[in-house]
Parts: C-alpha cells; sequence; structure tokens
C-alpha cells in the first residue's frame, strides 16, 4: 500500500476566532485535510490541547521531530499509526506536542487511508469499530446559554432532539424548531439578542422561561409531523461550587440537583440530559439515571471526556447510560474507538460530537454513522456546523441508492 507522499501543517482559525491547526496529507490517489477543534466548556481531564507555547510551538515540534517520522509510513495501519503518536509525545495528556496536533494528525492518516483502500471515512470507521453503520437521530443546539454565550441562562445549550426516519428529516426538524423559537419569542413581546458560538439563539430569559419556550416550540414542530423533543446539556460543573449548584432562580445541592432533573423531565417531557452535575460526581448521575433512565438519554461529556478509564468507572457505577464523543478529547481515533467500543458493549448510547469552536471539517458525521451511533450533535446554524448536517445528509442518501 503506497505511503505519505508529503504532509503539510497550518496554523488557522476555528469558528470562534481562536488558532488551531490544519493537517495536509497527500498521497498518490489526492490530498487529505482535517482541522482540529476547541472548546470553550472543557472536561479537567481533557488531553493538552497544545503545548506550551501554544499552536506555533506545536507547529516547530512538528516540523523539526515528527514530519520526517511521517513520511515513512504506510497507509492503513490505524491503531499502529495512533500508538506511534503517543510515543513520539511521551506524555498521558499529550501535552508535549498537543491533542490538536495528534487529532489531525490520526483524523487525516484515517481519511488517507480511506481513499487508498477505496472506501468512504465512514466505511473505512465501520471496520475499525466492528459496527453495523446507521443514522444517527441530530441533536440541535437551537438556544445557548453558559460559556457559549454572553448574558443568557445558567444552562449551556438547549437542543432539539430530531428522531427523523432519515437525516434530511432530522435536519429539517431542527431547523424548524430554530425558526419556531424566534417567532415564540416575538409572541412573548420577547427578543433574542444574539447567536452563541454553535449558532443557538441568546435571550436574557432565565433558565425556565428559556426550556418553557424550547418546550414550545418543539410541540408545535411535532404537530407538524416531525418527531423532535427537547433536550439539555447543563454543563453543570460550570456552575457549580463548595458542593452547590447555582442558579439565577435556586441554588440546590447534589440531591436537590437530582430531584430537580426528575421533575424538569416529567414536566417538559425532555428526552436528553447532558452533564446535569459536577465531573466527578459519578454519584448523582448514577441516581439519575435509576431514577429516570428508563425513558431519559442521561449523557456524560465533562465526566468522561471520551476516556476508557473514566467510562469503566461511570460503569462500575452505572452513573449513565450515554456517552459523548469528541476525538479531540483524547486526541486519536483509535483512543476513541476503544471508548466506543466500550460504550456499545456495555449498550450505553454514543453521540459524536462536535465542539464550540469548529470548522467545514465534516469527519465527524463520517464517524457517526460508521460507529452506528445513536446521535451527532451539531448546531443547527453556521457554516461549520451546516457542513457535518449536510455531509449525514448525502451519506444518508448515496447510501440508499
Amino acid at each position: 500500500m503506497n505511503g505519505i507522499k508529503n504532509i503539510t501543517m497550518y496554523h488557522i482559525y476555528d469558528s470562534r476566532g481562536s488558532s488551531t491547526v490544519e493537517c495536509q496529507i497527500t498521497t498518490s490517489n489526492g490530498i487529505v485535510s482535517s482541522i482540529a477543534p476547541g472548546g470553550a466548556s472543557t472536561g479537567k481531564k481533557e488531553v493538552a490541547s497544545f503545548p506550551n507555547g501554544g499552536v506555533d510551538s506545536s507547529l516547530s515540534i512538528f516540523n523539526s521531530k515528527i514530519k520526517k517520522e511521517m513520511l515513512q509510513w504506510e497507509f492503513g495501519k490505524q491503531k499502529e499509526f495512533d500508538k506511534f503518536l503517543h510515543e513520539l509525545d511521551g506524555t498521558e495528556n499529550l501535552s508535549n506536542i498537543g491533542g490538536a496536533m495528534t487529532t489531525v494528525l490520526s483524523l487525516s492518516y484515517a481519511k488517507a487511508s480511506a481513499i487508498e483502500e477505496s472506501v468512504p471515512l465512514y466505511e473505512y470507521i465501520r471496520r475499525l469499530t466492528g459496527t453495523k453503520l446507521s443514522i444517527p437521530y441530530v441533536l440541535g443546539n437551537v438556544m445557548n446559554g453558559g460559556r457559549h454565550a454572553v448574558g443568557g441562562p445558567d444552562i449551556q445549550e438547549y437542543l432539539s432532539l430530531a428522531m427523523g426516519k432519515s437525516a434530511r428529516e432530522s435536519v429539517e426538524a431542527n431547523y424548524m424548531v430554530h425558526k419556531v423559537i424566534m417567532e415564540k419569542l416575538k409572541e412573548k413581546g420577547m427578543k433574542a439578542i444574539g447567536k452563541g458560538d454553535e449558532g443557538g439563539w441568546v435571550t436574557s430569559l432565565g433558565n425556565i422561561q428559556a426550556l418553557e419556550v424550547l418546550s414550545e416550540s418543539c410541540n408545535y414542530v411535532r404537530e407538524q409531523g416531525f418527531e423532535v423533543y427537547p433536550a439539555l446539556d447543563l454543563a453543570a460543573s460550570q456552575f457549580y461550587n463548595n458542593g452547590l449548584y447555582r442558579y439565577r432562580e435556586q441554588t440546590v445541592d447534589g440531591d436537590g440537583q437530582v430531584s430537580y432533573m426528575v421533575d424538569l423531565a416529567d414536566k417538559y417531557n425532555i428526552k436528553l440530559i447532558e452533564d446535569p452535575f459536577d465531573e466527578d460526581d459519578f454519584d448523582h448521575f448514577a441516581q439519575l439515571t435509576e431514577k429516570i433512565g428508563n425513558k431519559t438519554v442521561i449523557v456524560g461529556d465533562d465526566l468522561y471526556t471520551t476516556s476508557t478509564e473514566r467510562l469503566k468507572k461511570g460503569i462500575g457505577k452505572g452513573s449513565t447510560n450515554a456517552v459523548l464523543v469528541k476525538v479531540n478529547q483524547i486526541g486519536t481515533l483509535s483512543d476513541t474507538i476503544e471508548f466506543i467500543k466500550l460504550a456499545t458493549m456495555h449498550k450505553y448510547k454514543n453521540i459524536v460530537s462536535h465542539r464550540s469552536g469548529e470548522s467545514c471539517d465534516n469527519a465527524i458525521a463520517h464517524l457517526a454513522v460508521g460507529c452506528g451511533a445513536y446521535a451527532i450533535k451539531t448546531g443547527v446554524m453556521g457554516g461549520e456546523r451546516v457542513a457535518k448536517l449536510n455531509e449525514l445528509i448525502k451519506i444518508d442518501e448515496n447510501r440508499s441508492m
């Protein structure tokens, strides 16, 4: 099998205007590229995005120490290649060369290998995961708060979970919810004060007022024939301090937060709740999952940070029934696949996710299909979000032909 003809790294910018890296690999059959996303709300256990000195330091290390060795590699050896990246770095959290660098190298190598094998990227990933291909449901970020928006609610993301019969139907449902929210705000004499990092509306509404608007909007779109439901990503670590969750309307402890989530799920028909507790509070996650996990998807993101070691602890405690998957949290595709395999083995739902700082790289659409994910989580508006959605639609329709 042919190997890498050339590899080039670039210092570029993501959708938030933050520095990131792009990797381009030249093969005998073409050029592939990958761009590293970045998160505003990050878990403490995520790998380091960059070494000390930032992007330029990472690029300097690549050009002086990594590029020459990479040119020796043939394609189709994903696990060995990703192990090679870990060995080059030599640290547990990839702090020497940076998780953003290893992410783009790993994903670009996968894309190049897929080209050399003459298969779509999702099929290349399916062969690695050993799962059945499927088109995921779509989680759309329709209202923003927390660290993704200035002046919005404490809750970070108000989501619509579209469970369409096709990718196009799910995407359209979330667009409708996004548009209806604006109309609902006008009806109530309110207005959006802008859009957040991920394209969701930002309002000065309180947490419950915003949830009511989301619920009404999903109800309206369901009446039009679309299966779509409210969902939340609280990113609760962001407003947790000294054992308490501090909302603008109230302050509750861990047990109070469990009761609060149960009440909201029941009242507003919430189908999915992500990160409702602090990222180290495995026990309260487990309490909530025991109470409503039979009807609500309870997702760990900051809780797990795509780490198999963290997931093993969660499985042991029964903390959740679903996981969020982000390649750049762990740094390589192979590590991500091991995480997905472990979750799947224990019947946890996999949800492949974007980050708040994104690009038009559409790899996560292929990852979601290739690992048989329950859902893909991305924004509804913005070119960097739409790129993933359009790719998902094309994958779905091409597979149906």
